[in-house]
């Protein structure tokens, strides 16, 4: 698997149920994880193992049109760890490893 500086993973959340990704995320860089729900009004909301995201410098919850993003910032080793994009009662799941590029 390519391991590029900027990642992106989409998926329609209305067809998933409890698909986990695995996103390798480089040190130091940016990662996105994305999802896509039916309907551009519907509200999407990010956690991480388990607890509520809000916006902040480190992680920011982002809207497109139909398009939802979470952008990690400056990835750490702490950045690890399930991330979940949830909307009207249906979940797409990222597993975030942080590392290095080869």
């Amino acid at each position: 698997m390519l391991i590029p500086s900027y990642i992106t993973w989409s998926l329609r959340i209305n067809w998933c149920e409890k698909v986990q990704k695995e996103v390798k995320a480089i040190l130091t860089e940016s990662a996105t994880l994305s999802c896509e729900v039916a309907q551009a009004k519907t509200e999407v909301k990010w956690y991480k193992d388990g607890k509520l995201i809000t916006s902040s410098k480190k992680l920011k919850v982002e809207s497109e049109g139909k398009s939802r993003h979470l952008v990690l910032e400056q990835v750490e080793k702490k950045d690890a760890g399930e991330y979940t994009c949830e909307a009207a009662g249906q979940k797409l799941t990222f597993k975030v490893i942080p590392g290095f590029g080869d």
